[in-house]
């Protein structure tokens, strides 16, 4: 793939464009060298290039002014800047321009082949993404224009069929189910909320007992029940080769399968979790274009009437919406994770220039997740905090390791400066949605229970509870740290300074619940790290 990729460099000092020309050929691509930046300019205006590597500081025109050229030109064109000024405005304005990554001189060779490849197999899965997209939308205009067809023909059925009344009944119900799923499924992104709420509406609106959602996972030979309602005993995470049982029988064929008589079957034999005491299945596959993503059963009516075909095809089409619907969920988890990862790579990127820091997000993470097992948080809280664990120092990014590994003591400007750094690091996360949860928590994790925090001198419970949660978590961390300007307290001596400070600097109940935690185990044991894994 990289020898069709085009990469145009530029940088006023020849010898570094020839430089960067030279290796990144070796890696496969196809690079053009501008050592004038207003002749790049026109270069851009005139060509498509997959990437554009520049030097931040340049005669006439600087790197921003060429980086947002570039995605003018193509917003999916990766860009990278180079720069010996590393800053907190340096990161702010190439973030603000759309900068992919920005890399400081002088420069490690492996480390600018590292961040090429890596921003353009980003862009190029968001454009993959894009496309992915457009045919899902144009695909759901499909159903809505399908919909709209479907009233015609009930109206037009009212006027001529006033005998049909019943039958008419029936399929304004079934508008108003295919109306209420198309409204719900559209309005939710998360794949376990969206399946248990499509089954919550097809059980009710069908009138059945029952009904399970398989989906083709990890393996493409098998299927996974994802959700269910109705069971006994619950089956989430049963597996079922393609081929065997009803909803393998479905998927094989890829065509709707019912079966008035369960017990009388003999074509197709069920598996346990399959019958559970029921008499009839109805069961249809899940289909986008021609790939099947899963199958969809549902298990006898309330009523006590028997499946029909009519049946199937309501099933199929609200299969149809359900399988658009989980495309979407799972691209949105995508998408959803490669934001998240580029901006964990530039919090990584932070930790890797102050040796003394290292670890320290995932750490502060482990021991924040272990407070919200004891407070009995709810997954969305539990995920915030993953999140902002792993970002909540984001905003040291343009702070110099000068000021970072001082050993002495700060000046009043320097501490000014690291005093910027939760403000700065939701300036920077601010246009990520998925992330609204997280902006609260980066903001104000230094805050002080007595409200002497910064950066907004919030006290007690005006402070959000997961932030004290992370005010926690983070300091007790940076106390059992070595700094270049003192050495690690030992896990007692830094229980005992928390314990201290409670009621002044910590909310004393998270204090309570954290020392607590340190008296039953060490929260950085191996047990502990598996249990993090659950959480």
């Amino acid at each position: 793939m990289n020898d069709e990729m085009k990469i145009l460099v530029v940088d006023d000092e020849e010898e570094i464009g020839s430089l960067l020309r030279d290796v990144l050929a070796v890696e496969g691509y196809t690079v053009e060298v501008c050592t004038d930046a207003r002749r790049a300019l026109g270069r851009i205006k005139s060509f498509e290039f997959d990437g554009v590597i520049t030097d931040l500081k340049m005669p006439n025109v600087d790197g921003l002014e060429v980086a947002r050229a570039a995605k003018t030109r193509c917003p999916d064109t990766a860009t990278i800047v180079v720069t010996a000024y590393a800053s907190v405005q340096t990161a702010i304005g190439a973030l603000r321009t759309g900068v992919d990554d920005y890399i400081c001189k002088p420069f490690d060779i492996d480390h600018i082949v590292d961040v090429v490849r890596r921003a353009l197999s980003v862009r190029m899965a968001e454009k993959r993404n894009k496309h992915l997209l457009d045919q899902l939308k144009h695909n759901n205009e499909r159903l809505l224009d399908h919909e709209k067809k479907l009233a015609k023909r009930v109206i037009r059925t009212s006027r001529n069929l006033m005998a049909s009344n019943a039958r008419l009944t029936r399929r304004v119900g079934e508008l108003s189910m295919l109306n209420d799923i198309s409204r719900a499924l559209a309005d939710e992104v998360h794949l376990d909320a969206l399946l248990d709420l499509a089954l919550s509406i097809v059980n009710s609106k069908m009138g059945v007992r029952a009904g399970v959602v398989m989906l083709v996972d990890d393996d493409p030979d098998s299927l996974v029940v994802k959700a269910s309602q109705g069971f006994e005993e619950p089956n989430t995470g049963s597996i079922l080769p393609i081929g065997q049982g009803f909803a393998g029988t479905v998927a094989a064929k890829r065509a709707p399968l019912i079966i008035a008589n369960i017990a009388d079957e003999k074509d197709v034999t069920s598996v346990d979790f399959e019958t559970n005491g029921f008499t009839s299945v109805l069961g249809v596959p899940l289909m986008i274009k021609e790939d099947i993503i899963g199958v969809m059963l549902v298990y006898d009516k309330i009523s006590r009437e028997k499946f029909t075909m009519e049946d199937a095809h309501l099933l199929i089409t609200i299969g149809s919406q359900m399988a658009t619907a989980i495309e979407n969920a799972r691209l949105y988890t995508v998408l959803q994770d490669s934001t998240f990862q580029t901006v964990q790579a530039l919090a990584s990127s932070l930790e890797a220039k102050d040796n003394y820091t290292s670890g320290h997000s995932s750490r502060v993470t482990r021991y924040s997740l272990l407070i919200a097992d004891k407070l009995g948080l709810g997954e969305s809280d539990i995920q915030d905090l993953r999140y902002a664990g792993q970002l909540h120092d984001i905003g040291k990014i343009g702070i110099t390791e000068r000021i970072l590994n001082k050993p002495d003591n700060l000046t009043d400007w320097e501490y000014a400066a690291i005093k910027d750094h939760p403000v700065i690091g939701e300036r920077i996360i601010e246009s990520l949605d998925f992330l609204d949860g997280v902006r609260s928590i980066i903001r104000h994790h230094h805050e002080r229970w007595d409200g002497d925090g910064y950066p907004d001198n919030l006290a007690k419970e005006d402070i959000p509870l997961l932030a004290r949660v992370m005010a926690v978590a983070d300091a007790y961390d940076a106390m059992t740290t070595a700094r270049p300007y003192r050495a690690a307290l030992s896990p007692e001596d830094a229980a005992q300074e928390l314990k201290d400070c409670s009621g002044t600097q910590f909310d004393p109940r998270l204090v309570n619940v954290f020392t607590g935690i340190l008296r039953e185990q060490d929260p950085l044991s191996a047990d502990v790290e598996e249990m993090e894994t659950l959480l």
